[in-house]
């Protein structure tokens, strides 16, 4: 499982794990793109006794990036960013963020990766899987049908590309 704290009670926020089999702690993207770097310090520290991973959810992938890139922000041991083809909630381009990724050798969840509904499963994974920069991916799903869509076209297609993990 994969846990997000803040921005209202990150402490609390983890104290609600305590127990659990937690993998990875990310602060919430409306606390990571407005902390300081020392704020954001104490909180992946923290997160790492709760969870063997602690880093971001941003909702300004390069922002972030770039912050990161200048020493600003402690680096994280993962980061989870929206990564789609239209762009859609994306601050840079794809490719901008997915060199910027390669440069820092930073691991990433892509999230919005169907942008919000607007792309159709295929064509959205076949995208964002080809640029190699994302350890895993954050899809929403609410309904059967569509669970049963999306993850037939994300199944079909880590079968063809080998994906790690498929």
């Amino acid at each position: 499982m994969v846990a997000t704290i803040g921005p209202e009670d990150p402490l609390g926020d983890l104290k609600l794990y305590e127990g659990l089999d937690v993998r990875a702690v990310l602060t919430h993207g409306a606390l990571t793109d407005v902390a300081s770097g020392p704020e954001l310090e104490a909180l992946l520290e923290m997160a790492r006794e709760t969870a063997p991973l602690a880093g971001y959810v941003t909702h300004e992938p390069m922002g972030a990036l770039k912050r990161l890139e200048a020493g600003e922000l402690p680096r994280p041991d993962l980061i989870m960013l929206p990564f789609n083809k239209l762009g859609y909630l994306m601050d840079a381009s794809p490719i901008e963020i997915a060199e910027t990724l390669r440069h820092l050798g930073l691991p990433a969840i892509g999230k919005k990766v169907l942008a919000a509904g607007r792309l159709g499963p295929r064509e959205a994974f076949e995208f964002a899987l080809r640029f190699g920069v994302l350890s895993g991916l954050a899809i929403g799903i609410v309904s059967r049908r569509e669970a049963e869509e999306t993850f037939g076209a994300l199944a079909s297609i880590l079968a063809i590309t080998g994906w790690p993990g498929a």
